[in-house]
C-alpha cells in the first residue's frame, strides 16, 4: 500500500533497518499514527505555490509523523501560530495517544529526550517491557 507524506511517497516496507528493536518501533509508528496525505494537493511545503500559511502547516505536519493538515492547523491555533510550541504539542499528542502515560509525563519525557518522538516513545515503552 502506497502511502503519502507531503506529497512524497513512501515505502511502507520499514524492515530494512539495521536493528529489530528499531524496526519493531518503526512499524509501531506506522501502525499506531499513520501517514496521511497532507499539504493539499501534494505540494511539499516549499514549492508549488503554497501560501505562507500552508508552508507553515505543511512544514508542522513533516516534521510529526502522521500528522494531518488539520491536525497541523489546529497545533498551529493552540500554540498562537507558533512553529515549535505546534511541533511540541503534536509530539506531546503523539506520545499520549500510545496510552501508557499522562500528557504532562509525555511532555517531561519529550523534554527529557530532546523533543525527539521516537526515542522518547521507546523510553516510555521500555517502562512495560
Amino acid at each position: 500500500m502506497n502511502k503519502y507524506f507531503c506529497g512524497m511517497k513512501l515505502n511502507a516496507s520499514c524492515c530494512t533497518v539495521d536493528s529489530f528493536s528499531s524496526c519493531l518501533f518503526t512499524c509501531l509508528l506506522w501502525l499506531v499514527f499513520g501517514f496521511q496525505m497532507v499539504c493539499s494537493g501534494g505540494a511539499s511545503g516549499g514549492g508549488s505555490g503554497a501560501t505562507g500559511g500552508e508552508a507553515l502547516v505543511c512544514r508542522v505536519a513533516a516534521v510529526v509523523p502522521g500528522t494531518s493538515e488539520a491536525s497541523a492547523r489546529q497545533a498551529l491555533h493552540v500554540a498562537s501560530g507558533d512553529y515549535q510550541g505546534a511541533v511540541r504539542f503534536l509530539k506531546v499528542e503523539k506520545l499520549y495517544r500510545l496510552g501508557v502515560a499522562s500528557k504532562d509525563e509525555c511532555e517531561v519525557i519529550l523534554e527529557a529526550n530532546s523533543w525527539e518522538l521516537e526515542r522518547s516513545a521507546s523510553a516510555l515503552l521500555d517502562k512495560f517491557v
